[in-house]
């Protein structure tokens, strides 16, 4: 379907980013991830693979960074606890339901975001 390019893009926080080319060369968007650090090399790469239903795809590309170190790198940035934020960006993508205020909070709120019910945004495309 395509392909996800990974880079660190920091504001006042960490941030993390996936960029998304389909497999025509159409960038389709950026899925950033606030108070998160690559740990990947900057433009790791990777294919999307798709189908109508019953596809999930799952590939570590960051971490959440500990809040109080992330304090001592970015003195602005407004974090009390490590968590992560995710939206989206430069492309037409659809918020899912779950969670439903963008935050995987680790401080007893969203929780686990992996698995294939539990998408913070999707975007599709026909190839």
């Amino acid at each position: 379907m395509g392909t996800v390019y990974v880079g660190q893009r920091d504001g006042n926080c960490y941030n993390a980013v996936a960029d998304i080319v389909d497999s025509f060369g159409t960038y389709r968007g950026r899925v950033n991830y606030t108070h998160s650090y690559i740990q990947v090399s900057e433009g790791y790469s990777f294919y999307i693979y798709g189908r109508d239903t019953g596809n999930y795809q799952s590939v570590g590309i960051a971490y959440s960074y500990p809040f109080n170190l992330e304090k001592l790198d970015h003195p602005s940035c407004q974090t009390d606890g490590t968590h992560l934020h995710q939206y989206s960006s430069d492309g037409a993508w659809t918020q899912g339901s779950f969670p439903v205020d963008n935050c995987s909070c680790s401080q007893g709120g969203q929780g686990d975001i992996t698995g294939d019910t539990k998408y913070m945004y999707y975007a599709s495309w026909d190839s």
